[in-house]
Order: structure tokens, then C-alpha cells, then sequence
């Protein structure tokens, strides 16, 4: 949120109006992507992961502890997620009906000129492995994949232990020029890409 802050406050020294908002629902962010992913394509991720036949997930986490799993642990939860979409249907309705409803609701409060700055990920760059600890980690971007809005991550510099921060920039949908925009204003204003020094 420090990180957040510090750039709004950035922008508005730039000439831009900023207020803090936070989307109601937004916190299910995992789930409602979990929901929507499990009916966005012909194949599924397990199909995905097997090169068109479904691999067993079961099979590949009792492999994954001994490192005779073939695939990443990000891969293998994505297809659990989408499974377990699958399985619990009457939920999952619920679910993609409040993707609708968060995007109505984002896009209301947005307009044509108004964008939504978050984080890309809940901390730092991670050091290898170590999102493995917080595996859902990715539905804070994830969330706008989801709801077919752009979003565009820009770099805003370096955190207390030298590893980097930055911002996603979110818009209506069939704005991406106006996320690209905003992307280079918050590069200009805080100074952009800087070189890790963990």
C-alpha cells in the first residue's frame, strides 16, 4: 500500500486527481478468475499440461515432493482451481456472475477517463521459489485477465531489501491505450525501471 501511496501522491504532484478506492468483491479476486478460466476454452488446463490429453493432477502432486513432476507447482494449481470450478458448478455460476458485476461496478466507477492503480503481486519481487508460500499471489493481476480489462504493470523503483516495486495501471475495457498513458506519466513521475540490488 506504501508503494501505492507514494505514486498516487506522485501523480498528483504531476496535475493528475487521485481518490482511494477499493472495488467491493475484489477480494474474491482468486475465485471469480478460478471460475472464469475453468469455462474460457475449449481445452482445459489439464488437457493444456498434457499436450491435449488431460494429465492426472492427482498423480503429478504425489510426484511434485520428489521432482518427478514435469510440471511447474503455479501449472498444477491452476488445473486443481479449475477443476474444483468444475466440480462445484452452481457455485461457479455465482462466480463468473460476480466477474460481471465486479467489471460493471469497476467500469461505472472508472468512465472513459478514470483508471485503477494496484498492485501487480501483495509484495516485493519475489526471490525464486518463494511465491510458492503464497500461491495465489497472481489473482491481483489476474482479477483484470479475468474481466477482459487492460492492465499494464510499470516498475516505480526499489523496496527496503533492493528488490522491485511497481503498479498496475487498469482501465475499461478496450482502453489500453489510456493504461499505456497513465504507465508512462507514473515513469516519468517516480522514475521508472531501476536495476535490482538484492
Amino acid at each position: 500500500v506504501h508503494n501505492i501511496e507514494r505514486t498516487a501522491l506522485a501523480l498528483r504532484e504531476a496535475g493528475f486527481r487521485t481518490e482511494p478506492w477499493r472495488p467491493e468483491g475484489i477480494r474474491r479476486a482468486a475465485e471469480i478468475w478460478a471460475a472464469v478460466v475453468s469455462d474460457a476454452d475449449d481445452h482445459s488446463v489439464r488437457e493444456l499440461l498434457g499436450n491435449g490429453q488431460p494429465v492426472d493432477l492427482v498423480d503429478q502432486w504425489l510426484k511434485k515432493p520428489f521432482g518427478r513432476s514435469n510440471h511447474p507447482f503455479t501449472s498444477l494449481l491452476m488445473g486443481s482451481l479449475e477443476k474444483l470450478a468444475r466440480i462445484t458448478d452452481r457455485r461457479t455460476q455465482q462466480l463468473r456472475r460476480m466477474a460481471v458485476e465486479l467489471r460493471t461496478q469497476i467500469e461505472a466507477k472508472l468512465g472513459d477517463r478514470g483508471v485503477l492503480m494496484s498492485p501487480p503481486y501483495p509484495r516485493t519481487a519475489p526471490l525464486h521459489w518463494t511465491p510458492l508460500l503464497s500461491p495465489l499471489g497472481f489473482s491481483y493481476c489476474g482479477i483484470f485477465n479475468a474481466m477482459h480489462m487492460p492492465s499494464t504493470a510499470v516498475p516505480t523503483g526499489l523496496g527496503r531489501r533492493g528488490l522491485a516495486l511497481g503498479v498496475q495501471i487498469a482501465a475499461r475495457r478496450f482502453n489500453d491505450p489510456l493504461t499505456l498513458a497513465v504507465a508512462q506519466a507514473v515513469e516519468r513521475s517516480v522514475g521508472g525501471f531501476q536495476l535490482a540490488t538484492p
